[in-house]
């Protein structure tokens, strides 16, 4: 099997989810300052599989790295492949050759589907598993009790949903949750508003607003692919926190999309206060795995004490 890392997506056939589309990585190349490129493998003049890479310079030092704010990396194979076998592995050890060849560091979230991870191992690259809730929609969907009390206490707000973009909204909401939370979030406004106009083009993304009495007091951004959706990001206005209206929100999206999609991602479930809260829409707990490497022990001390300056 050949692998080759090249820059053109004349050959890139997007798989379905929103990972996939050209646009939208070509978007997130540009707010993390890296250069796109693809991963190619081929055997017998046939294409196998591909993944995208991001690489970027920090003092001079080639890194492949994992926009912020993107779920996953994704891995597509043109034809079906059967999951743990060697054939999968073998597609692993070579895209892990060629990143180790191009980069002294690598940090990249493996989307869920990405089970057996062994290749990428015996490649001596680090596998740790993450953790996100899945909702198979188009099962019979059981909350938490909780959560059905929550619904109810909203409900009596009258809340209505629009679907709009109203990038201001969001971040205003969001600047608003990180102060209240003291962190900083990782992009400037400026930089985010760039990155949410250059996705909402591409079509993958969707917008929800939710109103009451007339005021919009929360906004939910979700990734659309062909099967599955990805509540993105979201934020409630701090006085709406306690009045089960975030729930309700969910709830929402939730009933809107088994309408015309297969399952939806929550996209993260590593914090425990937001494992325990995503927990309650009845999703099954999925892995995926980040992958890190470093080329030496010296090299991984060196770029900390550059970060840190």
């Amino acid at each position: 099997m050949n692998f080759a890392l090249v820059s053109s997506e004349n050959h890139i056939t997007p798989g379905g989810d929103p990972f996939s589309n050209p646009s939208l990585l070509r978007a997130f190349a540009k707010v993390s300052a890296s250069k796109l490129y693809y991963i190619a493998a081929e055997e017998d003049d046939h294409q196998e599989a591909w993944m995208p890479v991001f690489i970027r310079k920090k003092a001079g030092i080639p890194m492949i790295v994992h926009p912020q704010l993107l779920p996953y990396i994704p891995v597509i194979f043109y034809r079906d492949r059967a999951i743990g076998s060697l054939h999968e592995q073998e597609v692993y050890q070579g895209f892990s050759n060629i990143m180790k060849a191009h980069g002294k560091r690598l940090l990249i979230n493996l989307p869920t589907h990405v089970t057996d991870v062994r290749g990428f191992q015996w490649s001596g690259i680090a596998a740790t598993p993450r953790y996100t809730y899945r909702l198979p929609l188009k099962e019979d969907i059981k909350y938490q009790r909780l959560k059905y009390r929550d619904i109810k206490k909203a409900q009596v707000l009258n809340p209505e949903v629009r679907e709009e973009f109203d990038f201001e909204l969001f971040l205003r909401l969001k600047d608003e949750t990180y102060r209240l939370q003291t962190k900083r979030f990782p992009y400037s406004d400026v930089i985010h508003l760039e990155l949410l106009k250059n996705l909402a083009e591409t079509g993958c993304l969707k917008q929800y607003v939710l109103r009451i009495d007339r005021e919009d007091i929360s906004t939910q951004l979700v990734l659309e692919g062909d099967r599955e959706v990805f509540t993105w990001q979201g934020f409630t206005g701090r006085e709406y926190l306690k009045s089960g209206m975030t729930t309700w929100f969910n709830d929402y999206l939730i009933r809107r999309y088994r309408e015309t999609h297969e399952s939806l991602d929550f996209c993260g479930a590593n914090v425990p206060e937001i494992a325990r809260y995503k927990s309650g829409f009845g999703g099954s707990l999925t892995v995926w795995y980040q992958l890190r490497w470093t080329a030496s022990p010296l090299l991984e001390s060196t770029l900390n004490i550059v970060k840190r300056n």
